[in-house]
């Protein structure tokens, strides 16, 4: 049997026994690569450019069929996820490395087998590819973060002529590569949101389908529910809760100009006063990294500036490990962090009830990987998911979901 033979029988079995993955096989087209561009042997193995599957054909060999399904499970949960349309400036290996941390136990969940010494960490559960990122060791020095274009292209058979070699795929299961544009180019941003939300409409449809025949996974289920969810603009979302918390009020001074087309005089609605907001950092092991608290610290530092406002900061982990009253002349934020251990919200609205007057209200910056809740406040509560797989949805509360930054 041909290495081709061998690919196309474990996408006719994925069609049969998992249909959500093999109808996402379906839609890429496979190319035989031998990959001798790669100095490591045993990184030539697979990869995936959200338009092709290319494969070596010494590893496809090497496999059992039940692994090599397995790989091309994961190349396709590469695709689902838009990794090859997320990279961004950050280091092509070590973006490999994150991709396959977050998709890889999804994979063995939903009952599929994966190569020996596939990348699994109980420390990056529940975590996007982003979050993991920032939590690995600083990549080594050399051409850098963004310095190729990520898509691996080498002199291998298909003659597709890289402006730089890739170095091979670090996580030794298939890589993802990078969107690839028009005549060599990288890809426009039009053309990677394109390519994403194709991804997104056929990972939609390849779950009902699945769905249907009784062959999806509940694991996987709620996977895709979560993944199907709009990332929203963090900025953009806190402006809106902050709008819905504030204490307003009409006023006749300041006519509504939504109205003056009509030949209508209506009062408007103006801010009287808002309230102190209580933020709660998560800095449990997952979190406790400068980029993701700096983020943070930017973001807050905005919504001080925009709205004039005093906040109580805290840092948590399963017990809150300090506060801070910020004032708006205090900007710009320069946030510390102390934490490091495990996760419990508990701690956070039991804190809550022992300041001297209510916030306005609450916003929790996590990974939501914890299922302790505590009790409801009875104040508004924004849950701000940063990069995490919400397993259990707070009992109370908003929650939104954005991406944590490069």
């Amino acid at each position: 049997m041909t290495a081709e033979q061998k690919m196309r029988k474990a996408r006719s079995a994925l069609i049969l026994d998992q249909p959500f993955f093999g109808s996402l096989a379906l839609k890429t087209k496979l190319i035989e690569d031998d990959m001798l561009y790669i100095p490591n042997p045993e990184q030539r193995t697979m990869w995936t450019d959200g338009v092709s599957i290319g494969y070596c054909p010494a590893f496809v060999d090497s496999l059992p069929i039940d692994q090599l399904k397995g790989v091309l499970c994961h190349e396709v949960m590469h695709l689902a996820n838009a990794h090859q349309c997320r990279r961004g400036e950050r280091d092509p290996q070590h973006w490999n490395i994150a991709a396959d941390y977050a998709i890889n136990p999804l994979i063995e969940a939903a009952g599929m087998q994966l190569p020996k010494d596939t990348l699994l960490s109980p420390a990056f559960a529940n975590l996007e590819a982003e979050a993991i990122y920032n939590l690995l060791p600083e990549p080594p020095q050399g051409p850098g973060p963004g310095k190729g274009n990520g898509a691996g292209n080498g002199p291998g058979k298909q003659g597709k002529g890289p402006q730089e070699p890739n170095l091979g795929d670090p996580g030794k299961c298939g890589e993802v590569r990078d969107l690839p544009g028009k005549d060599g180019q990288p890809a426009s941003e039009s053309d990677k949101a394109q390519n994403a939300q194709d991804w997104k409409i056929a990972t939609q449809q390849a779950a009902q389908a699945a769905k249907m025949a009784g062959k999806l996974p509940g694991s996987l289920a709620r996977y895709v529910d979560e993944l199907l969810e709009p990332v929203v603009d963090w900025r953009e979302a806190l402006r809106q809760f902050i709008d819905r918390t504030a204490r307003n009020d009409y006023t006749w001074k300041r006519p509504n100009p939504r109205y003056f087309s009509r030949g209508l005089i209506l009062p408007s609605l103006y801010n009287q006063e808002i309230g102190a907001a209580a933020t709660y950092r998560d800095t449990s092991g997952s979190t406790y990294t400068d980029q993701f608290q700096n983020q943070f610290a930017s973001e807050l530092d905005d919504m001080m500036g925009q709205y004039n406002m005093t906040v109580i900061d805290s840092c948590f982990d399963t017990r809150i490990t300090q506060t801070e009253i910020i004032t708006p002349d205090m900007r710009p934020l320069k946030l510390t962090a102390k934490g490091g251990g495990g996760t419990d919200f508990a701690p956070i609205f039991e804190h809550v009830a022992t300041l001297e007057e209510p916030p306005a209200c609450i916003i929790v910056l996590t990974d939501m990987c914890c299922s302790s809740f505590g009790t409801d406040p009875g104040i508004p509560v924004l849950w701000v998911n940063l990069g995490g797989y919400q397993a259990n949805p707070p009992p109370f509360g908003e929650v939104v979901r954005i991406r944590a930054s490069a």
